[in-house]
């Protein structure tokens, strides 16, 4: 469970690794004990000391709900992506490590990165503009953004039926 909220969190919400290492318990439950809508990440979190915020879709609250009542100890400053050997924070580099064995063992070669670049693709696909990208992305620099988005054949074909 603890994996599959990592992965999503990277997936759905395009959370960097370094992100999710740092969450907290405080970070994504609300005073009533659930699952918050934006996580709201200090510039300590993040790439290049800038604060943000992640909007979170009701499927993956739905999923953070589910995995924070599997959680014994729920202090607001406990890791929330705790590592099974220390009961802390992973570090960036086991998380990293940590996504590219799950990859692995689902027979996909790719980097830990992939999450984000998956969430901005789908966005992309479905229509959303790419300043939208790049604010959930928390990129200072678009055309950082317009790297993350794959384009398909269909977008492409659809792109020319539109004319």
């Amino acid at each position: 469970m603890r994996d599959r909220v990592a992965l999503s969190l990277s997936i759905m919400a395009g959370m960097r690794i370094g992100e999710i290492a740092a969450l907290t318990i405080g970070d994504v439950r609300d005073l009533d004990g659930r699952a918050v809508s934006v996580i709201n990440l200090s510039r300590h979190q993040t790439k290049g000391s800038k604060s943000r915020r992640v909007f979170i879709s009701a499927e993956l609250q739905k999923l953070l709900n589910q995995y924070l009542a599997t959680i014994s100890d729920l202090s607001d400053s406990r890791a929330f992506i705790r590592s099974s050997r220390t009961g802390s924070h992973f570090s960036n580099v086991s998380l990293s490590l940590r996504f590219k064995a799950i990859y692995a063992q689902a027979g996909i070669k790719t980097s830990s990165h992939s999450g984000r670049r998956t969430f901005a693709t789908r966005l992309n696909a479905a229509g959303i503009g790419m300043r939208t990208i790049q604010n959930a992305l928390g990129h200072a620099n678009i055309q950082t953004t317009a790297l993350y988005c794959d384009v398909s054949d269909d977008q492409l074909a659809n792109a020319v039926n539109v004319i």
